[in-house]
């Protein structure tokens, strides 16, 4: 709002629509990218949305987080449909110029083109869990064991339906192999644990996912792991350092590892 002498009289502010924050984009973008959202908004003066020079290196001045970490910011925002690139940045005569950028809830000055609002088109990718079976009825060298008492060899049962494969969160991290056991086969023997050691080795993967993952960080970003698994803070330092995992929190940390 402005005075007879068209002065304004509401100090500087960025404005976030109600249809903007109710979107399921804007529900799945994570908190680093409202903030590098929120910092470029706020170089448009009103007259610059199509024309605003952006570059990674200042949403990491302007946020205070890494520019490696707001570069990976900007292409969730694109993704997502928040912001379009209008002309990738060059580098000419010495001089680096910054990309152009235009964020889609609002239209070009003078009329160009309208508001897009890409992001209302966005939908989440339901990827299907699927954790891949062998056959029913294949027998291999590990699927053999020995009964305890008769020395008999048992193979899995066979039954007339095939198992459809089902992918788990967890195998994008480590490969998981399942071994079909024999219903009411009694407890693990020690010659199957010999021979079915995949449970350390996926835990081993996915500790080396977690720290992997820390190195590329922020500061801060292990306790923010553990509150989005709802996981005690000394549990996940431990897991890092060699300990074993709760089997409750392995599911959520490999999910969180591959968000």
């Amino acid at each position: 709002m402005a005075d007879k002498f068209r002065r304004a009289k509401t100090p500087h502010h960025i404005r976030l629509y109600h249809s903007i924050m109710d979107s399921e984009a804007y529900h799945h973008l994570s908190g680093n990218a409202v903030k590098v959202l929120l910092a470029l908004v706020r170089v448009d003066n009103g007259t610059r949305n199509g024309q605003i020079a952006y570059s990674y290196r200042r949403a990491a001045d302007d946020t205070g987080l890494s520019p490696r970490t707001c570069l990976r910011c900007l292409e969730e925002l694109q993704e997502k449909g928040f912001i379009v690139c209008t002309q990738k940045g060059s580098f000419n005569r010495k001089v680096q110029h910054a990309s152009l950028w235009r964020y889609t809830w609002q239209a070009w000055p003078e009329g160009k083109m309208g508001p897009t609002r890409d992001f209302e088109k966005w939908k989440p990718n339901r990827k299907q869990r699927v954790q891949f079976l062998q056959e029913t009825g294949a027998v291999s060298d590990m699927e053999l064991e020995t009964e305890a008492v008769t020395g008999a060899v048992i193979a899995p049962e066979e039954t007339g339906k095939s198992q459809k494969p089902v992918v788990s969160t967890f195998d994008r991290i480590a490969p998981l192999n399942s071994y079909q056991r024999e219903a009411g086969s009694g407890p693990e023997t020690e010659q199957r644990k010999q021979a079915n050691p995949n449970g350390r080795a996926d835990l081993a993967f996915l500790r080396q996912a977690l720290v992997n993952h820390l190195k590329g960080s922020d500061p801060g970003e292990q306790s923010r792991i553990a509150d989005r698994i709802a996981c005690p803070g000394g549990t996940l330092s431990k897991f890092k350092h060699g300990s074993h995992l709760p089997a409750e929190y392995i599911e959520p940390l490999a999910r969180a590892m591959t968000a």
